[in-house]
């Protein structure tokens, strides 16, 4: 625990100054019912949260160096060290850990917990057992405000793991508008907050949340949406490997009574392309 006040107040040393103009420039631009970016120059304010698994395959040392190559956003991130030890190289940016494999969102809330959310144009959740492209966040955020989606993944590469061959690559394709995301990398504009955080806690490994944000964006009028131009490779770990058979049935068992309590589209209707965007 003292490792980890250590790196909690190395990283807000570091972010204190930046954070703190990054606040006072959202706050005017609400009231102005504009966007941070618009105070920044259109370097558009962005929150990264991540959680990667120290004991298991992970590339998280990768994905946070290319995230901070980013050369046209104001870009913080914030990590969470699951079921083993913080990785030095990410120590000051690992806001807190366990040694116990916790539920994901549960975790994630936590990270966000705090945080003036009003401060970003986007909030984007990632994945540590992933590989992204050069130029990734730049590349993936300009596609997405092109397209004025919302809620936004990266397509996964072709060879990439994957429960739903929907949000494989597909390719000659800049991005499509869906019904459908799912991760390693999504990316949350600041209108969709409202019906995406915080994370329902009662199904903290989140099956099903896309069900439900797309049947919520459609009310609200906004979009979902696949960005196929920039991908993740997605091959480091099997989906749900870390985390065993029992805590998988778990998952799912969640996922119905979820579900049950909340309006959402069915899956053979949310994994519908709507509009594509050709290269």
């Amino acid at each position: 625990m003292e490792q980890e006040r250590d790196a909690q107040a190395s990283y807000e040393g570091q972010n204190a100054g930046g954070a703190q103009r990054v606040r006072s420039a959202a706050l005017r631009a609400m009231a102005e019912g504009g966007l941070v970016s618009d105070l920044l120059g259109n370097r558009l304010a962005v929150l990264v949260v991540g959680v990667y698994l120290p004991n298991a395959p992970t590339n998280a040392v990768g994905v946070v160096r290319e995230l901070q190559r980013a050369s046209r956003h104001e870009v913080a991130q914030r990590w969470y060290a699951a079921g083993g030890p913080v990785i030095p190289e990410l120590a000051g940016l690992t806001l807190d850990g366990c040694l116990e494999l916790e539920p994901q969102y549960i975790v994630r809330n936590a990270l966000m917990r705090g945080v003036d959310l009003t401060a970003y144009d986007y909030v984007i959740h990632v994945e540590d057992d992933m590989i992204l492209p050069n130029g990734f966040l730049d590349s993936f955020l300009e596609v997405q405000k092109q397209c004025d989606f919302a809620v936004a993944q990266a397509a996964r590469t072709i060879d990439s793991f994957t429960d739903h061959r929907f949000v494989l690559q597909q390719v000659g394709v800049k991005a499509r508008r869906t019904q459908f995301v799912e991760g390693p990398v999504l990316s949350f504009r600041r209108d969709s907050f409202g019906f995406v955080f915080p994370f329902d806690e009662t199904n903290p490994n989140g099956f099903g949340y896309s069900q439900v944000w797309a049947y919520e964006a459609n009310r609200l009028g906004l979009s979902l949406g696949i960005v196929d131009s920039v991908p993740v490779r997605h091959t480091i770990r099997r989906q749900g490997s870390a985390y065993g058979e029992r805590r998988l049935s778990d998952a799912r068992r969640d996922k119905a009574n979820y579900l049950s309590r909340h309006r959402h589209l069915p899956m053979h209707e949310a994994q519908t392309t709507r509009e594509t965007y050709w290269l």
